[in-house]
């Protein structure tokens, strides 16, 4: 199994002496399932990952569908939490700021969460039962709440009635945010640069924002 570029403070292989517990394990469970996909992860690799015992898995989730449900949950609803804060701070007529702040918020939470978005992507590409939950639970939800963020902005935006579908601007926007965290490693290798570093992720906020801004109100 290959080795993760990993973030430097948040998301990385954990160790023993980080999170106690269910939450330690959740951490490990994320970076097994981000690294060898649902069927190619095993109970017994995420415990030696966290550095506990695999009774102490099956006393706090009742098996590896569980285990993996929880996982991604709590770090999807951390999403959710976030952009509606994003929201609630924008300032009302001025969308270049509020683009600026949800840009941030974006990229803040898909560098900190690589392996959710890795699980996520590996999902849908082999459209598994659990691609199926993660649409309805999750996907759906955020798509809802983005297009709500996005038609607010074009509202009052001078390109409100050119045609731009939800169902290309929405994959666009997601797609760039997303990919430098998806296949890290190999932009790593081609660019030799770290997309994990602080340079890097101001770089790449600053290129959300400048699409976000063109496709919706420049």
């Amino acid at each position: 199994m290959t080795k993760l570029q990993t973030p430097k403070n948040k998301a990385g292989r954990p160790t023993k002496n980080r999170a106690n517990g269910a939450e330690k394990i959740k951490k490990a469970a994320l970076y097994e399932f981000a690294r060898g996909g649902y069927q190619g992860t095993s109970i017994s690799q995420i415990a030696e990952t966290a550095g506990v015992a695999r009774p102490l898995i099956q006393h706090h989730f009742s098996g590896k569908e569980d285990l993996w449900k929880k996982a991604v949950s709590e770090n999807y609803e951390e999403f959710i939490d976030s952009l509606k804060i994003a929201k609630e701070n924008f300032i009302e007529d001025d969308s270049e700021k509020n683009i600026l702040l949800l840009s941030e918020t974006l990229v803040k939470f898909a560098s900190e969460n690589p392996f959710l978005i890795r699980i996520i992507t590996d999902e849908t590409r082999q459209n598994s039962y659990r691609a199926t939950w993660i649409r309805k639970r999750y996907l759906l939800p955020v798509h809802n709440f983005a297009t709500s963020l996005i038609e607010s902005m074009m509202s009052k935006s001078s390109k409100k009635k050119i045609n731009i579908t939800q169902a290309n601007l929405i994959p666009v926007i997601f797609g760039a945010l997303n990919f430098p965290f998806i296949d890290s490693d190999t932009i790593s290798d081609v660019y030799s640069v770290d997309v994990y570093s602080k340079k890097y992720i101001q770089e790449h906020t600053n290129i959300i924002f400048k699409l976000i801004k063109t496709l919706l109100i420049n």
